[in-house]
């Protein structure tokens, strides 16, 4: 029962295992993502750039750039607030042959009102159109000890 005690009282910040740092919950100024609206079709489909930051500030929204795609955006982009965060999201739609492709990080910079600039970037997106998905190794089959 005291061990039960003792955790709750670390686990709500009475007291840690030394060393131990709390992590930081805070959200960073600004976040970028990458993602697909819809399933890929032939020939092409849609993509979407999110940028999320602090209010107060202005950023600079990243275009995607992949070889072999090309990508044309759909309207114009969408600003909404959220709490204490603007997101600005921009539709893209894509067109390429079959094949594999990579969009690279984007990097995002997020300027306050004092000038201060903060960069962000979202993960890579691998895309795959009228192809398989590349395959790494072979899977094999479990064998019972």
């Amino acid at each position: 029962m005291s061990t039960a005690i003792l955790g709750a009282i670390w686990l709500l910040g009475g007291c840690g295992p030394p060393g131990v740092v709390a992590p930081d919950l805070e959200e960073p100024p600004i976040e970028v993502r990458v993602f697909l609206d819809g399933p890929i079709r032939a020939g092409g489909g849609n993509l979407i750039v999110q940028t999320e930051f602090d209010v107060g500030g202005g950023v600079e929204l990243p275009e995607p750039v992949a070889g072999g795609l090309e990508f044309v955006a759909d309207g114009r982009p969408i600003t909404e607030r959220i709490g204490a965060r603007d997101v600005v999201t921009q539709r893209y739609v894509f067109r390429g042959g079959p094949g594999h492709y990579e969009v690279p990080p984007l990097l995002a910079t997020w300027t306050d009102d004092e000038g201060t600039s903060v960069e962000a970037q979202s993960t890579p997106l691998f895309l795959d159109i009228e192809v398989d998905p590349v395959q790494v190794g072979e899977l094999i089959d479990i064998v019972e000890p």
